[in-house]
């Protein structure tokens, strides 16, 4: 017997965790470890070792056969094309306005604003009517703010819903949000029309947010945000929906985070709706990060903060990412899914929030429209530069994070530089994987 090529371990406080990034499982074991990550090490089976752990480990895919390690690449291969091409699944991210309330100093979004119009948001429903091949249709609401133009969201979920409930087709939404919008009321409307998760973002603690995040004309952001999450976590009636709280990294914040940490902990210690993740803070455009150039942190500064808190984090009550973040094909960006689309104010087709106020790449960012009929038009050549997979596929299949990113790199950096890039640094899943074990969301044994 092998071990899968797909199998990352790594050693947590009591023991240790294995997570097949192939099949989306995992184990925390508390006996032998050392022995079994000397057999991982040597990439064999060791016959010294019990055969109830052969049993449990072949279950669980950490095992395979030599045939089957041959050709274990084959599989990946196969969720590519199925996750790519597969016409029963649908993901729109809808932006009903590109209009804001906040002014955060990284955003890359311009000051010329628009809303959707009801129209449009016509041809959305009739398009989704006229797929007979939809089973699965994910709606992404984002923006600007997309509850800047809340009257609209809520109609046009209300007639996807009932597309939906007469075509017998599974609906899931979510929406990125920044909160200051989204009260009990309004979160019970959304939660009634099925928008079950929302990524939310506080930078750190109230000093660092209202600096990073501040509000038009208004109060503490955070406070803002800080009195909607309150209202929703006492009040809420739903159980099943998931609040991300995302913290966009800087120097800046990562300085401060302590106060952010001992806030998590007062407010949503034990309760798994909802959980926190770091993102850290890039050029991602626009003029205003300019403004914070000497605060951005470099890929590996990033990502070293990210381990600190993230290990910080996770030995706290508040759970810390989600088990969906180090799943197959959870790396895979939507914009390289051929039935994915980002939906424009104005009904245009693109594939990436980001391209589309990126001057090098606005040419490629529209891929098509939706015409007033609700056909899709595609321009075919468009499409493929973001559909193709250009990665060296076979550096990506000896990669134990393959099965997560797919081989399918970031494709607006690919289509503004002319070349592939390739994090091969499993770092973050290996974080993501510790704080998972030890909060107790995989299987220990």
């Amino acid at each position: 017997m092998r071990w899968s090529k797909y199998l990352i371990s790594d050693h947590i406080e009591d023991g240790l965790v294995l997570w097949s990034t192939i099949n989306s499982r995992g184990l925390v074991l508390k006996q032998e470890c050392e022995k079994i990550q000397r057999s991982i090490s040597k990439g064999q089976w060791d016959d010294n070792l019990s055969d109830e752990w052969m049993t449990k480990f072949t279950e669980y895919g950490f095992l395979i056969t030599d045939e089957q390690f041959a050709h274990e690449s084959k599989l990946v291969d196969k969720m590519r094309s199925e996750a790519v091409y597969d016409d029963t699944f649908m993901s729109l991210t809808i932006i009903p306005t590109d209009r804001c309330n906040f002014r955060c100093l990284y955003c890359y979004q311009t000051d010329t604003y628009h809303d959707m119009s009801e129209k449009t948001a016509e041809s959305i429903v009739k398009m989704i009517k006229k797929n007979k091949s939809l089973k699965k249709l994910h709606i992404s609401w984002f923006g600007g703010e997309p509850l800047c133009n809340k009257k609209l969201v809520i109609s046009l979920m209300k007639d996807i819903n009932e597309v939906c409930r007469k075509k017998s087709i599974v609906l899931v939404g979510d929406m990125t949000t920044n909160a200051s919008l989204l009260d009990i009321h309004t979160f019970s409307q959304l939660y009634s029309l099925k928008v079950l998760n929302y990524q939310i973002t506080l930078d750190g603690c109230k000093e660092t947010h209202d600096i990073q995040r501040p509000i038009n004309g208004r109060e503490s952001s955070f406070d803002v945000i800080m009195n909607n999450l309150r209202e929703i976590r006492e009040k809420a009636r739903g159980k099943f929906f998931k609040i991300g709280i995302r913290t966009n990294f800087t120097n800046f914040v990562d300085s401060r985070f302590e106060k952010m940490k001992n806030t998590l902990e007062e407010e949503f210690a034990g309760d798994s709706r909802f959980y926190f993740f770091f993102q850290w803070v890039k050029d991602w455009g626009g003029n205003r990060v300019a403004t914070i150039s000497d605060k951005l942190l470099k890929d590996d500064e990033a990502i070293l903060s990210y381990g600190r808190w993230m290990d910080v984090m996770s030995k706290t009550n508040v759970r810390t990412g989600d088990i969906t973040m180090i799943r197959a094909c959870s790396g895979l960006c939507i914009g390289c899914r051929k039935n994915s689309y980002l939906v424009n104010t104005d009904g245009t087709l693109c594939k990436c929030t980001t391209a589309i106020y990126d001057d090098p790449c606005k040419d490629n960012a529209v891929i098509g429209y939706i015409d007033d009929a609700g056909n899709r038009v595609i321009d075919k050549w468009k499409e493929i530069e973001w559909l193709s997979c250009d990665a060296n596929l076979d550096e990506c299949r000896l990669c134990n994070i393959y099965p997560i990113c797919l081989g399918m790199p970031c494709p607006f950096y690919k289509i503004k530089h002319g070349r592939v890039i390739c994090n091969k640094n499993d770092s973050y899943i290996r974080y993501m994987i510790r704080s998972m074990a030890r909060q107790g969301y995989i299987e220990s044994i």
